[in-house]
């Protein structure tokens, strides 16, 4: 149960992933570069958490110590000084949910889900950069 729980949020996070990219490519103008490197962030997120799948069915007996409910992340909050620019303010909200559903899956699927958790908070700093950016140019 614990293990198809795990895939499950494992899933959710690779469509939140894939919500994101899609919202992000939507988006007009580059914003500085920000919005391609949160791009490239994404799409290595988006390898990690394959490769975090992976690497769980190749070890099913792997499963690592329970942590607990997640802390609550704010992931349909409104995103601050993003009312001009919707697709980037879905990106971030995108990327909040894909990061909750990786700290709910709770294993480490041999060190890809922090790869993944990094690459998605990497990817929200940039695109709150664009945010920045594209308000001021």
């Amino acid at each position: 149960m614990l293990r198809t729980t795990d895939s499950r949020k494992c899933k959710a996070a690779l469509a939140a992933l894939q919500q994101a990219k899609g919202e992000l490519e939507a988006a007009a103008a580059n914003k500085g570069g920000h919005r391609a490197k949160a791009l490239g962030l994404i799409e290595q997120a988006i390898g990690a958490v394959n490769a975090g799948m992976q690497y769980a069915a190749a070890h099913p007996t792997e499963v690592g110590p329970i942590e607990g409910p997640a802390a609550p992340e704010p992931v349909d909050e409104v995103v601050p000084e993003a009312g001009r620019q919707p697709h980037m303010a879905r990106g971030i909200i995108a990327l909040r949910e894909a990061h909750r559903q990786l700290v709910e899956s709770k294993h480490d699927k041999g060190g890809f889900r922090v790869q993944a958790l990094g690459f998605i908070q990497q990817a929200m700093v940039q695109v709150r950069e664009g945010i920045r950016f594209a308000n001021t140019h």
